[in-house]
């Protein structure tokens, strides 16, 4: 059989493989704090109608707007009835597409190349994990690609409708995350190293240049200004940045080693759980970065594209490995580049093994490292989706989070205020992300970084373990004789937001006899 018709039934059964993986249970893993915040975000967008642009926080708007899809088609039109399906389905959407825009660089990249790069986005842990987030890395990186697909089409083909759809890519790339940046830095700066995209720029059409940057900025103008009810979201965009670059160097929480990304990826074991690694695509790619950058090869002299690739994915892996502030899902754009240069290093080596028996060996290699990576997905998406084990839970919740929601549910349900009980969650540096979330149904709950003084104490308190001193002294020894009330404790075990952040939490004993006489 053909390889032209072999391929599109491949290209189908592995998206479908990658569908498989992304798509089943998107409530399972408990919100992570930054998913929360953007859920937040996100519904007062949902429930106002309009999106204030922070240049503090939250980033660009593309994923809020983007997400009111999943809303409208649910008929879901208050936060309370948001759930993590419809949140969390956008990016999922979002990381298909990364798939399927490497078929437009088929013209370029050998078929086998293209259908092995296309296996491995489906496939990679470190992918399948972070196409699951309620974040705005999946859409970031399909923008940005999208940006390189549609320039690679252009060099095909001049016309002004792809000269727009690259303007479109680029506007909504900037108006995602502040770290377009990067992406485009990376971008330019590789163009300007390959000769041959020298000359082309030269013989750029003028005209398309100038639809592809109007229609950069009217898009960047619609999401910013929250399609022109915020102009002043268009002012704090440019703003924002001061902001994150300081941020980049100054958060000792989120500072890590140049190797932080590369060793995340290469090698992770917890002792009592398995090994998990994705260095057969790292060790791949350094083989393909070799061959690529020696032109060995005939089939990399006069392919500019895979240069380009190349060149891109190493600026890329440089300046997110240079900035000390790292977090494991800004690496997810370096991805695809790494993956479709592992691929061509695949091919080559594949094709040194003349041997019928040596290269059985080899595809049996191969097929069991696949089988591993699909394994590794199913283990680290299903199994250990939470767990401190999984290399890529990254300050997460644990499962006590369903807890905490379970038991102020029960409270609420028997008390006669239900769910315009008065509730206080309390933690130092609002660190109580993401019961927000979870407690989205409360109507009357105050969120604190400290324990209110002189405020009325709610009978139903959740604290920090570290401040249950300070709320003790506030319940028993600030209150004259006479007016103290009594507050017992609400947990029956040891509960944590986050591995060794321990919660705590208290309710007062009339408010307890009441829950208990209801039920």
């Amino acid at each position: 059989m053909k390889w032209q018709k072999v391929q599109p039934v491949l290209i189908i059964i592995i998206f479908f493989i990658a569908l498989a993986l992304r798509l089943p249970q998107l409530t399972l893993r408990p919100m992570h704090g930054d998913e929360a915040v953007n859920a937040v975000k996100f519904a007062q967008l949902l429930e106002r109608g309009n999106y204030i642009y922070d240049p503090q926080e939250y980033h660009g708007p593309t994923l809020y707007y983007f997400t009111l899809i999943s809303t409208w088609i649910g008929g879901i039109d208050t936060f309370k009835n948001l759930s993590e399906f419809s949140l969390r389905i956008i990016p999922v959407i979002f990381g298909l597409l990364i798939i399927l825009s490497l078929i437009y660089l088929k013209k370029d990249l050998d078929k086998s190349v293209m259908a092995i790069s296309i296996l491995f986005l489906a496939i990679s842990p470190f992918m399948v994990y972070y196409n699951r987030y309620f974040i705005h890395e999946s859409l970031l990186v399909f923008f940005s690609w999208g940006i390189i697909v549609t320039g690679y089409v252009y060099s095909q083909k001049r016309n002004w409708l792809t000269a727009i759809v690259m303007g479109i890519f680029l506007g909504l790339t900037i108006s995602t995350k502040e770290t377009w940046v990067i992406y485009v830095f990376a971008a330019v700066s590789t163009l300007a190293s390959l000769g041959k995209f020298r000359n082309a720029i030269k013989e750029l059409n003028l005209k398309h240049v100038m639809i592809a940057i109007c229609t950069m900025l009217v898009v960047i103008i619609l999401f910013y200004s929250s399609f022109f009810t915020n102009i002043q979201g268009v002012s704090d965009a440019i703003s924002a940045y001061k902001n994150y670059i300081i941020r980049a160097g100054s958060n000792d929480l989120h500072n890590h080693p140049w190797f932080y990304y590369i060793g995340l990826l290469t090698y992770f074991k917890m002792q009592g759980f398995p090994q998990w690694s994705e260095a057969l695509i790292i060790f791949l790619a350094f083989i393909g970065f070799i061959l690529i950058i020696t032109r060995r090869t005939e089939s990399v002299k006069k392919n500019y594209l895979l240069k380009f690739i190349a060149i891109y994915t190493a600026l890329l892996m440089f300046v997110f490995s240079l900035i000390p502030y790292k977090t494991p899902w800004n690496f997810l754009g370096v991805m695809p580049g790494l993956i479709i240069i592992a691929a061509f290093a695949l091919k080559e080596l594949g094709q040194l093994l003349y041997k019928p028996a040596v290269r059985f060996i080899g595809q049996i290699v191969v097929l069991a490292a696949i089988i591993h990576l699909l394994w590794q997905s199913f283990q680290l998406n299903y199994i250990y989706y939470a767990h401190p084990a999984n290399p890529y839970v990254y300050a997460h919740p644990t499962e006590d989070v369903y807890k905490i929601k379970a038991q102020i549910d029960e409270v609420v349900s028997g008390h006669p205020d239900g769910y315009d009980l008065h509730i206080q969650v309390i933690a130092g540096g609002n660190d109580y992300w993401p019961l927000p979330w979870y407690l989205r149904a409360c109507n009357r709950i105050g969120w604190w970084d400290h324990i209110p003084d002189k405020d009325p104490v709610a009978p139903l308190i959740i604290v920090n373990a570290k401040l249950e001193s300070d709320l003790i002294r506030r319940l028993y020894e600030v209150p004259p004789p006479g007016k103290r009330d009594l507050y017992l404790p609400l947990f029956d075990s040891y509960t944590e937001l986050r591995p060794g952040i321990e919660l705590r939490a208290y309710i007062k004993k009339e408010d307890w006899d009441l829950v208990n006489t209801s039920h």
